[in-house]
């Protein structure tokens, strides 16, 4: 299968493809784009092997650590992702999770139709800048925090914090 795709050099080495307002990748993106969806191959599991010691996030949202002895409660921690080499890791995962459910009592209501005459508004992070962007959005639902208007983003990111936003949820380096 092949697919032709008209682009727009925007300079700095991006594209766009003609007739689109959001799809903006660099040239090895492009192929990555087109290339057929390969399922990733399993690896050897190497961490946590029975006797280290893990950190995890509690029912509580403290950072706790344990033995692995790949028990039934071992296991279910692995299979949700909440098992951390480092205390440090375990840290970050937990703010991210903190500052997602801080941003989430901003957001749109879950029902707010999509179509061409509905707006939504979704924090991105410029790279270049390192700064956030409001990005006015009606055709293109992703993964993504929405907001029903450019007020309510600045009110999650002046309550939030415009560092902890960039950091936990653009993840943008520091």
């Amino acid at each position: 299968m092949k697919y032709i795709i008209e682009l727009e050099d925007m300079g700095n080495g991006l594209y766009k493809a003609k007739g689109a307002n959001t799809l903006v990748f660099d040239k090895k993106g492009i192929e990555n784009i087109l290339q057929p969806y390969k399922e990733p191959q399993e690896e050897e599991m190497k961490f946590p092997q029975v006797g280290d010691m893990y950190w995890y996030i509690d029912c509580t949202g403290i950072l706790d650590y344990s033995i692995y002895r790949n028990s039934k409660a071992d296991n279910g921690a692995i299979a949700i992702g909440n098992i951390f080499e480092t205390k440090e890791d375990a840290k970050f995962v937990l703010e991210q999770l903190k500052v997602l459910a801080e941003m989430k009592k901003f957001a749109e209501p879950k029902d707010r139709p999509w179509n061409e005459e509905t707006i939504h508004f979704e924090i991105l992070a410029d790279e270049e800048t390192a700064s956030l962007v409001i990005f006015r959005n009606s055709d293109l639902k992703r993964n993504a925090i929405y907001f029903q208007s450019e007020e309510k983003v600045q009110e999650c990111i002046d309550k939030v914090g415009a560092d902890r936003i960039k950091r936990f949820y653009c993840g943008l380096k520091e």
